[in-house]
């Protein structure tokens, strides 16, 4: 038998190398939950600016129901398009906005712009996305804006 192939050598070098093993999967289960906390927080800043969307397209809905009326009953509306009245289109967003809920749903909420042309109605909000996991390790407490 040669020294390099001798019982004794082997055990030797596998002793070396003794605990590699457990410094390989504490490193890759580290990279695992930080990937997990990543995914966790984005999924919540997705889920979030989709209901803000949702929220803005349901207050410029209600804000297109203010129909000018004197307008549409004098005929001005007779090209198809039913004139808005912005003072009208204003009140009705905000009161769906305040009816609907939207701030106890959408943390840190807020009303940013209503525009109307006449004929479309454009709404903007703002609100905060509570990340759960970035949150708490940040000195960001409230999430990160969204709009």
């Amino acid at each position: 038998m040669t020294p390099a192939t001798t019982p004794t050598h082997r055990r030797a070098r596998v002793a070396g190398e003794s605990g590699s093993v457990l410094v390989l999967t504490l490193g890759l289960a580290v990279v695992a939950l930080l990937l997990v906390a990543v995914v966790v927080d984005v999924s919540r800043l997705f889920l979030t600016r989709r209901a803000l969307a949702g929220a803005a397209d349901a207050a410029a809905l209600a804000g297109a129901q203010a129909a000018d009326l004197p307008a549409v009953y004098s005929g001005e509306a007779a090209d198809g398009d039913v004139p808005l009245d912005p003072a009208s289109v204003d009140a009705a967003v905000v009161a769906y906005v305040r009816s609907a809920g939207l701030a106890d749903q959408l943390t840190g909420l807020s009303l940013v712009d209503v525009q109307t042309d006449g004929t479309t109605v454009s709404v903007t909000l703002t609100a905060r996305a509570e990340l759960p996991l970035y949150s708490s390790v940040t000195p960001l407490p409230r999430g990160c804006p969204s709009r």
